[in-house]
C-alpha cells in the first residue's frame, strides 16, 4: 500500500480532502493534499477487456455526485491508474457462486482481492480506492467492499470494488447508470455506512434495522422497480417501501435519493470512523 508521501501534491480549493475521488467537503480551510487512485483493472486494451476510458471514469464521478447531492459529499477526481492483469479482472472477489445461485464466500478470491489491494491502494481511512473488475463466476454480483470500521485491523481491504460495466453506459442490463457506485459507496459494508433497508429483515426490528427511522423496514430485498405494484413492508409499518432509494436493490432507473436520515447516520459513521466531520 503506498502512502500519501509517496503521491503527487494537488493545490485544492477550500474544503477538499484526498480520496481516490477526492471528496470535497464544505465549510471547510484551504489547504493542500496529495492524490490517490481511481484503479481500472483490466485483462486487455478492450472495452471487453475493462479498458475504461477516462471519460467512462469522468460520467462515473458525475453519477456519484448526482447521487450525494445534498449530503456534504462531492467527489473530483484526483488520479487514475491502469493495471493489465487478467487474473485480478476476472477473479478478484471476495464471493463465489454455489450450487443455487447465490453467493458464498471464496478462499481463492479472497487472496487475489488482498493481492491487488496490496499493490495498488493509496492513502488512508479517508482515502476512498475504487477497483473496476469483471467479477467471472458471479453474473449477479455488481460490487463489494469492507465494513468501514474494520479499516483499523485491516486497511488493505478498504476500498470499493464495482463491475466495469455498471458504468454509465457500460452495457450491464438494468445497472448501467453509475448508480451502483453510489450504491456501494453508501452501504455500511461500503464506505459511508449505510445499511440496506431490509437490513435483518423483519426480525431484526429490535435491534434497529438499517438503523433510520425514515426508511421503513422491509421483508426482503426489492428487485427491478415496481413501480406499480410495490412490495410490502414489515407489519406495522405504514409508509411505502424504498422502491426509490439508493441502498436498495432496484434497478439503475428506480434509484434516486437518500433520505434525511440516510444522511444524518452517514455523516456520524463518517466521523466515527474515517475521521471526516460534515
Amino acid at each position: 500500500m503506498q502512502s500519501r508521501q509517496q503521491r503527487q501534491v494537488l493545490s485544492l480549493p477550500c474544503a477538499s480532502i484526498s480520496f481516490n475521488f477526492l471528496l470535497s467537503i464544505s465549510p471547510a480551510c484551504s489547504s493542500s493534499y496529495k492524490s490517490s487512485d481511481f484503479h481500472v483493472i483490466t485483462a486487455n486494451t478492450t472495452r471487453a477487456g475493462g479498458n475504461l476510458s477516462r471519460l467512462d471514469v469522468d460520467l462515473s464521478i458525475l453519477a456519484l455526485n448526482n447521487g450525494f447531492s445534498g449530503t456534504g459529499l462531492q467527489f473530483e477526481l484526483a488520479s487514475l491508474d491502469y493495471s493489465q492483469n487478467s487474473t485480478w479482472f476476472l477473479k478478484a472477489n471476495t464471493f463465489e457462486q454455489d450450487a443455487n445461485g447465490g453467493l458464498i464466500a471464496s478462499k481463492e478470491g479472497a487472496q487475489i482481492d488482498y493481492e491487488m489491494k496490496t499493490a495498488l491502494r493509496v492513502g488512508e481511512e479517508k482515502d476512498l480506492n475504487v477497483y473496476t473488475v469483471a467479477f467471472e463466476g458471479t453474473p449477479s454480483l455488481l460490487g463489494y467492499s469492507a465494513f468501514p470500521e474494520d479499516y483499523e485491523d485491516k486497511p488493505i481491504f478498504d476500498g470499493v470494488l464495482i463491475h466495469y460495466r455498471t458504468t454509465p453506459g457500460g452495457g450491464f442490463t438494468t445497472a448501467d447508470q453509475g448508480k451502483n457506485l453510489v450504491h456501494e459507496v453508501g452501504h455500511c459494508r461500503h464506505w459511508v455506512g449505510l445499511f440496506h433497508p431490509f437490513q435483518g429483515s423483519c426480525d431484526d426490528l429490535d435491534d434497529g434495522g438499517d438503523m433510520v427511522d425514515d426508511t421503513p423496514p422491509e421483508l426482503e430485498p426489492t428487485g427491478g422497480c415496481p413501480v406499480s405494484n410495490p412490495p410490502k413492508t414489515c407489519p406495522g409499518e405504514n409508509q411505502p417501501s424504498s422502491i426509490f432509494n439508493y441502498m436498495s436493490y432496484t434497478f439503475d432507473a428506480c434509484k434516486n435519493p437518500f433520505t434525511p436520515g440516510q444522511i444524518t447516520r452517514l455523516r456520524s459513521q463518517l466521523d466515527m470512523f474515517r475521521g471526516i466531520e460534515i
